[in-house]
């Protein structure tokens, strides 16, 4: 049986690597303005902002 993924029937690669993920799209300069501007708690409710902010450190135990 042949294999469907080599030769000239196969499939073509498009890029070496794949996409950024969608949340690369919410790096502008205005969403970073934006997390500037405002504090932690208002940007972790934000769609927007969130992937942005790093999330806070633990509170208990510890991390590695």
């Amino acid at each position: 049986m042949q294999d469907d993924t080599q030769g000239s029937g196969g499939p073509q690669l498009d890029a070496s690597y794949p996409a950024p993920p969608d949340y690369y799209k919410l790096f502008t300069d205005a969403n970073i303005q934006r997390l500037a501007d405002i504090d932690h708690e208002e940007a972790m409710e934000d769609p927007e902002l969130k992937f942005l902010a790093p999330p806070p450190p633990p509170k208990t135990g510890s991390y590695t």
